[in-house]
């Protein structure tokens, strides 16, 4: 902090190039000692005069942390923020200015031949150059005249210039600011200086305080469609009394926009259908005209100026009507005429999908066909359409890859990735296997005995048997051709076989293709066709399975002999033998209960003991009457199982035995309920 001073130094006028105009701030801190706090070059110090010497600066003044430098050839801002390293930071080229005075955010420069300048100062360190007037006017006739200094107050400003003429009271005056604004199109903007464009309007301002404004209008219409450049120029009147007329220098502002006129095109309206088109009534029905909207760019909503015009609808007689909707807006547009159609019908029309008929041969009849529901879910009920008129527009079936399509396609027992190995991945769309490797010469592998387990070659002819309650060995016997080796595993494996199996039942045929390929490719059974039917080759296939894995799959339910039933546990077991024993399918605690009470049920009858009958599902082979009367076993009326009686004979053993028929009667429905 301190006190300073700040002055400028005129030209070198020794031209000896050693002291160049500068700027230096003087600290004056101590009146009585004064000494210059820091010097700033403002011309360059590079030789003789004639680099440097006709410029100089001439005056400042200081606002805020800024300095001002009117010189000959510009106008100087500089930062004395810093009092010991003032810094310049632009420069504006201007003529020579021998005066600066600030009023409010305007800089006001006098200059030697021509007139005042105004700068806008509102950012400080960028000073905007806004008009000059007063050129001709203040100074007249060559360098007879030239202003020298300039005092600014709110609404005028005061200039003082030097003379040739001895009596210099007629040239001393108060200059007042008066613009006369012309506003100009279609030129540029030297010819709105010189007046060759187009003239608008002429506005007169009065007197503007410092940083007044006076807003203008003006009325202007293009003669045609285009883009023109506005300028704003300006008249200057100067001092007050001595010139009455206007000044026609025409000072143009460097202000300037772009007006493009438009086409003035009426767009014409828009008419828009209310309700349906065409509508559909019956004879004696009631119709209402649900109308139409209007919608216009210029003059907006028109619809009350619709005119509705065409057929009159008679509901009383069948035929065809046109009704006809149109509408002008206020500069005489017409929309484009809208018509309706209304039929009139003897009787209700009728669609595709709701006439009663297959019309598209699929076996599906309206509500029931895919392509009558607005969503081609056949499933919803909500989604029904009966105006909907093409049932043959049902959605496509996606044609799945011959890998994962459920069929074997090129015929060798096996149904896609990853049984088949023509098949690289589920996407492969060609099952075709690949060439086979040369095969070994097959080896006998005996007879009698059981097959092994999941994963073993097997060639030649096979004899499985298994054994009975009664004693005696029946069994199915494979023979035929050596079974193809079994195909890899995923790494994550998961459950093969989902459904159940049952003889004289309407079973999956996709689930009894893959339980007919386990059993060729993993069982060995390789005289088994990959039908998709439960016929007797594979039936007698997967009773030789079950005694195969007796443990695991009958005697859980207490069975002695197979059940030709694909159930709980057969499938549990196919599924772990497919999975190569890495992972387990265990019953869950239902499955669990209903193996255990179904046992306990099976057990009872060998026992003759009574027992309440739950739906057992593993199915064991029903006797015939003959064989549980030989096995010594009565069953009465209501199904209760006795032992029966020994050395009965006449009417007493006829009764026995018409109770032991009538007892069986009723046990064989309950027992094929539950079966």
């Amino acid at each position: 902090s301190g006190s300073y001073a700040y002055t400028v130094s005129d030209h070198d006028n020794l031209n000896d190039g050693v002291n160049p105009p500068d700027f230096r701030i003087i600290d004056v801190s101590d009146p009585a000692n004064p000494f210059v706090k820091s010097t700033l070059e403002l011309y360059p110090s590079n030789g003789p005069c004639e680099l440097f010497c006709n410029f100089g600066p001439n005056t400042l003044t200081l606002s805020g942390g800024y300095v001002y430098i009117g010189s000959d050839d510009a106008l100087i801002v500089v930062n004395v923020a810093d009092p010991e390293n003032p810094q310049e930071v632009l420069r504006v080229s201007a003529p020579r200015i021998e005066s600066v005075q600030i009023s409010g955010d305007q800089l006001f420069a006098v200059t030697h031949f021509d007139g005042v300048r105004v700068y806008n100062i509102t950012d400080p360190a960028n000073p905007v150059f806004l008009n000059a007037w007063g050129q001709s006017s203040l100074y007249g006739d060559g360098n007879a005249n030239r202003g020298l200094d300039i005092a600014v107050t709110s609404t005028h400003a005061y200039v003082a210039r030097s003379t040739t003429v001895a009596d210099t009271s007629a040239y001393v005056g108060v200059y007042q600011i008066k613009l006369t604004a012309r506003f100009c199109i279609d030129g540029t903007e030297a010819d709105c200086y010189n007046g060759s464009a187009t003239e608008i309007a002429v506005v007169p301002f009065g007197a503007l305080a410092a940083g007044a404004s006076q807003a203008v209008s003006v009325d202007w219409t293009a003669e045609e469609a285009g883009e023109y450049t506005l300028y704003l120029c300006a008249d200057v009147n100067g001092p007050v009394g001595a010139v009455a007329e206007s000044d026609e220098t025409n000072n143009c502002s460097s202000l300037s926009f772009t007006v493009t006129a438009l086409d003035d095109e009426n767009t014409q309206p828009v008419i828009t259908l209310l309700g349906s088109d065409p509508m559909d009534l019956i004879i004696g029905s009631v119709f209402t005209d649900p109308g139409a909207t209007a919608l216009d760019p210029e003059d907006g909503d028109i619809t009350d100026s619709i005119v509705i015009g065409g057929d009159e609808v008679s509901t009383t007689t069948a035929g065809v009507y046109i009704i006809t909707y149109n509408v002008t807006d206020s500069d005489g547009a017409a929309a484009e005429e809208v018509t309706r159609t209304v039929n009139v019908n003897e009787s209700e029309p009728t669609t595709e999908c709701s006439d009663g008929i297959d019309n598209d041969d699929d076996g599906l009849i309206d509500a029931e066909d895919p392509a009558c529901h607005t969503d081609q879910d056949a499933d919803n009920e909500e989604s029904y359409d009966p105006d909907l008129d093409d049932e043959s527009n049902d959605p496509q079936e996606e044609e799945l890859p011959q890998c994962s399509d459920g069929i074997d396609n090129d015929g060798d027992g096996k149904i896609d990735f990853p049984d088949d190995p023509g098949c690289e991945n589920a996407d492969d769309n060609d099952e075709t296997d690949p060439a086979p490797e040369p095969e070994p010469e097959p080896t006998p592998s005996g007879g009698g005995g059981g097959g092994g387990g999941g994963g073993t070659v097997i060639s030649g002819p096979l004899s499985i048997g298994y054994q009975v309650s009664g004693g005696q060995v029946a069994g199915a016997v494979a023979t035929g051709t050596p079974v193809l080796p079994i195909q890899p595993v995923p790494k994550e494996c998961t459950q093969y076989l989902f459904g159940f199996i049952k003889e004289g039942e309407q079973n999956d045929p996709a689930e009894v293709r893959k339980l007919q390929t386990f059993l060729r490719t993993f069982e060995g059974f390789g005289g088994i066709e990959v039908n998709g039917v439960y016929d007797k080759v594979t039936q007698d296939a997967v009773d030789a399975f079950q005694e195969r894995y007796f443990d695991d799959v009958l005697a859980p339910w207490g069975h002695d002999k197979a059940t030709t039933y694909v159930y709980l546990t057969t499938r549990k077991k196919v599924n772990e033998i497919y999975c190569r024993g890495e992972k387990q399918f265990p019953l869950n605690a239902a499955q669990q209960e209903e193996v255990k009470e179904f046992r306990a049920w099976l057990l009872s009858l060998k026992s003759g003991e009574q027992i309440n009958l739950s739906a057992p599902e593993e199915k064991d082979e029903m006797k015939t009457l003959k064989e549980i009367l030989k096995d010594s076993v009565e069953i009465g009326g209501a199904g209760e199982v006795q032992p029966a009686a020994v050395g009965a004979s006449g009417e007493e053993g006829a009764n026995l035995l018409q109770g032991a028929v009538n007892g069986m009667t009723n046990f064989l429905k309950r027992l094929k309920n539950m079966f």
